[in-house]
């Protein structure tokens, strides 16, 4: 019973509430033979076995530190939601969804400092074409031991976020705003700043309009801002595969093993 509860997956095409009447009869099977489950762990074997579809719902929980606190029906309620906002957009809406902003409602406030949406929250650089800097930005990918210099690149999240404030430069405490998570949560973006990026021949770029949530776990790249900018997204056999503007591959980002797609940028002025 234990081996076959180690290879329960959830399937593509499967339902949550079918899916979890699964998990929640065969733990249950499990506890009546005397296993002993916490609700912690059940809720923690859930999030490693959804398919993709509810990749940024899984990143959402993990980050704001909900997994040892939520229970079985709390977080079915929450991927049930979910599903639904999913079904409601049709077919082709879901296709696209690696490449659009869909759950992290930050206020945009671009307009009140003079600038267009189409500048906001995209690495720029003096000189640089967007594709070098996308290829430069994104040199280096793995799945790494700390948080420090890893930043998920995120489907749901209308703007960059990070949690380390020494990194940002220019930055303005006035801008605040609440950032709503896939879940319905809002925590608090403290400020906006820039942050500095070093290229691989030594010079600076930069992230801009980057959101300081210092409650914030992990840092997020937004795709639905580089997509603005021409870059599309594929996944395939468990690799998010990224294109410019003229669709030439520039990168390939593994999946890594809690189903997350990682980058590793070096910030620089630290």
């Amino acid at each position: 019973m234990r081996m076959k509860y180690e290879l329960m997956q959830m399937e593509e095409g499967d339902k949550i509430s079918e899916f979890f009447t699964r998990i929640i009869s065969h733990t249950n099977a499990m506890k009546q033979c005397g296993e002993e489950m916490s609700n912690a762990t059940i809720v923690e074997k859930i999030l490693r076995i959804v398919t993709p579809r509810f990749d940024n719902m899984v990143v959402a929980i993990e980050e704001t530190g909900k997994v040892e606190t939520m229970n079985v029906e709390e977080l079915q309620g929450s991927l049930e939601t979910h599903e639904q906002r999913l079904n409601e957009r049709g077919p082709d809406k879901q296709s696209h969804q690696a490449l659009q902003v869909q759950s992290c409602q930050a206020p945009n406030k671009h307009h009140q400092h003079g600038r267009q949406d189409s500048e906001a929250n995209l690495v720029k650089g003096d000189d640089e074409e967007l594709d070098d800097v996308v290829v430069q930005l994104m040199m280096t990918t793995s799945s790494l031991k700390g948080f420090s210099d890893t930043w998920y690149l995120d489907s749901g999240c209308s703007n960059h976020m990070t949690c380390n404030k020494d990194w940002l430069v220019n930055f303005d405490p006035s801008r605040r705003s609440k950032v709503k998570f896939a879940d319905s949560r809002m925590i608090e973006a403290e400020g906006t700043g820039d942050i500095p990026l070093l290229m691989a021949d030594g010079r600076k770029t930069y992230i801009s309009d980057v959101l300081f949530v210092p409650k914030m776990k992990t840092n997020l790249i937004s795709i639905g801002q580089l997509h603005e900018k021409g870059i599309t997204m594929q996944l395939l056999n468990g690799l998010m595969i990224i294109y410019d503007k003229q669709k030439r591959e520039i990168l390939r980002v593994p999946l890594t093993s809690n189903r997350t797609f990682q980058v590793k940028l070096a910030a620089g002025n630290s």
